[in-house]
C-alpha cells in the first residue's frame, strides 16, 4: 500500500511540475473552453503539454497503424499531440481530439478500484450502443491495432461523442467536464457533415437507380409503340394509295387516330429526354459529393503526401 501511495504521490508531484511549466497558447486555452473542461480536465490537458503538429511532425510522434483510418491525435503516456487540421468545415475536430486525448491521460491515472468501476460502467454503456455500426467498427479497428486498449478507447470515445449516457457514467465524467455537452457539440459539428454527405449520397444512389429503371422501361415502351405506329402508318398509306377507304370521313378518322398516337409518342420521347437530363444532374451531384467527401478525408489524413508544387 505504501509503495502504491509513493508512486501516486510521485506522479502527482510530476504532474504539478509539468502543469506549471506549460504555457498554453490561445488556441490550446480555447480548446479547454470549447469542450467544457473543468479545472481537473484542464489540469490533465496542460500537464500533457498538448501541441498542434503539422503532418510530418505528427506522423513522427503518432504511429499510423493502418491507412484505413485517419489518426487525429495521440497520447504517448506523457504528451498529447494533435494533428493541426485547418479546414474550416471541420472546425470542431481539433477541440474534440484535445478532449479525447485528455481522457486518455485521465484513464491512465485512475486507481485500480476506479478503473474497475469505470470499466464496468463503460461495458454496460457499450451494450446499449451495439446497434451503432460506426462505433462497433471503430472498436474492431482498435482491437486489431491496439489490443488491450479497448476500454481506454471507449473511455475517450463515449466521453466526447455520446450525448445520452447512464447517470453514473455521466457523474464520473463530471470529474473532467463542467459541461460535457460542449464537447459533444464540437464532435457533432464535423461528424454531422460527413453523415449528411453520406446520407445524401445514399439517397442519390437510390434515386439514380430508380430513375434508370424507369427510363429503361419508358424506352422499351417507346420502341415497341414506335415500331407498331410505323407499321400502321405504312399500312394506312398503302390503303390510301389503293383507294380502299369508303369515305373521306373514314380516311380522316383513321388519320387523326394515327396523328394522336404520334403526338403521344412524341410526348413520351420528350419526357424520356427530360428524365435523362435529370438523371445526368443527379449523377453530377453525386460526383460532386464524392469529390467533397474525398477532399474532407484528405484534410484529416496526415499520412497523405502534400500536393506537388512548383
Amino acid at each position: 500500500m505504501l509503495s502504491v501511495l509513493a508512486v501516486q504521490n510521485a506522479r502527482l508531484l510530476s504532474d504539478y511540475a509539468r502543469y506549471f511549466q506549460y504555457e498554453p497558447s490561445e488556441t490550446m486555452a480555447s480548446f479547454v473552453d470549447q469542450t467544457g473542461m473543468n479545472d481537473q480536465g484542464k489540469f490533465l490537458f496542460y500537464t500533457s503539454h498538448p501541441s498542434l503538429e503539422t503532418a510530418e511532425a505528427f506522423n513522427q510522434q503518432c504511429e499510423q497503424h493502418e491507412h484505413a483510418a485517419a489518426i487525429l491525435g495521440c497520447y504517448d503516456g506523457v504528451n498529447i499531440y494533435i494533428y493541426d487540421i485547418t479546414d474550416p468545415r471541420l472546425a470542431g475536430i481539433r477541440p474534440t481530439t484535445a478532449a479525447h486525448e485528455m481522457l486518455h491521460a485521465a484513464y491512465r491515472r485512475l486507481s485500480t478500484a476506479d478503473k474497475q468501476m469505470v470499466d464496468n460502467l463503460l461495458e454496460k454503456e457499450y451494450t446499449t450502443l451495439k446497434d451503432n455500426e460506426e462505433l462497433t467498427g471503430r472498436m474492431a479497428f482498435y482491437a486489431a491495432t491496439q489490443p488491450g486498449d479497448r476500454t481506454n478507447e471507449l473511455h475517450s470515445i463515449i466521453g466526447t461523442e455520446i450525448a445520452d449516457i447512464g447517470s453514473e457514467l455521466e457523474e464520473y465524467y463530471s470529474r473532467y467536464f463542467s459541461d460535457r455537452s460542449k464537447v459533444i457539440a464540437q464532435h457533432q459539428q464535423y461528424h454531422s457533415l460527413f453523415e449528411e454527405l453520406s446520407e445524401r449520397a445514399d439517397a442519390l444512389n437510390r434515386q439514380i437507380d430508380d430513375l434508370a429503371s424507369a427510363i429503361n422501361t419508358k424506352r422499351a415502351t417507346y420502341s415497341t409503340q414506335a415500331s407498331a405506329l410505323e407499321g400502321d402508318i405504312a399500312a394506312f398509306n398503302a390503303r390510301a394509295e389503293n383507294g380502299e377507304f369508303d369515305s373521306q370521313a373514314e380516311f380522316s378518322a383513321e388519320r387523326q387516330a394515327l396523328v394522336a398516337r404520334s403526338n403521344s409518342l412524341e410526348n413520351l420521347r420528350t419526357g424520356i429526354n427530360g428524365d435523362v437530363e435529370y438523371y445526368n444532374s443527379l449523377v453530377a451531384e453525386l460526383n460532386g459529393i464524392a469529390v467533397e467527401t474525398e477532399d474532407l478525408n484528405r484534410s484529416i489524413d496526415s499520412s497523405l503526401e502534400p500536393a506537388p508544387s512548383l
